[in-house]
């Protein structure tokens, strides 16, 4: 079954600067020419909140951020509606979200200045409490399933998939790295749905 809730988040590159009025420009451009997958609704801007979302593109199913949580700007996708599939199922989904965005948003960010996006790491949190709480047995297991959905993308330059502190106050977090990563294009290629 999956979670309530997921995360996924891929980091901008070393020396991008984002600018949030030109991101709510841009994301409500995105409404307009249905840039990202889902229902999108409005645009909210969390600027001023110290480390958190900065942007929100709010949608029905999904909503697209950045994130500025742990202090590195990121683009973030969070399902948010129930889904009746497997854990593999959802971040296989959640994957080609963030990454269609963040290749949609490289390659045309105007009126933003120009983005790039590091694929050597990306950070998936399983944000569901009652179904998935924060222990060392559930953040393993959890690390053992993301496993097998990256397998595909990272498996010919090596990748490595670690959990996060266990602070149970947090959701299980997986953070997952590689030393040779392909780019946004190769890595949507290679994403393929779970059986």
């Amino acid at each position: 079954m999956a979670p309530h809730r997921t995360a996924i988040k891929i980091y901008f590159a070393e020396g991008v600067a984002v600018d949030p009025p030109r991101i709510v420009t841009l994301f409500h451009e995105w409404i307009r020419n249905r840039t990202a997958e889902g229902l999108l609704i409005d645009v909210a801007d969390y600027s001023h909140v110290h480390r958190g979302p900065s942007v929100v593109l709010v949608g029905h199913e999904v909503d697209y951020s950045i994130d500025l949580s742990e202090g590195r700007a990121g683009l973030q996708v969070v399902r948010k509606r129930p889904v009746q599939i497997t854990l593999e199922q959802d971040l296989c989904r959640g994957l080609r979200r963030v990454l269609a965005a963040a290749l949609s948003l490289q390659k045309k960010s105007d009126p933003h200045p120009p983005v790039r996006f590091r694929t050597d790491e990306l950070r998936v949190q399983v944000i569901d409490r009652l179904h998935y709480p924060h222990t060392l047995e559930q953040a393993d297991a959890v690390r053992q399933r993301v496993q097998t959905v990256f397998e595909p993308l990272f498996q010919v330059c090596g990748f490595r998939v670690e959990t996060g502190a266990a602070d149970r106050r947090e959701p299980v977090t997986v953070r997952i790295t590689t030393p040779d990563a392909p780019n946004l294009d190769t890595l949507l290629s290679r994403l393929t749905p779970p059986a």
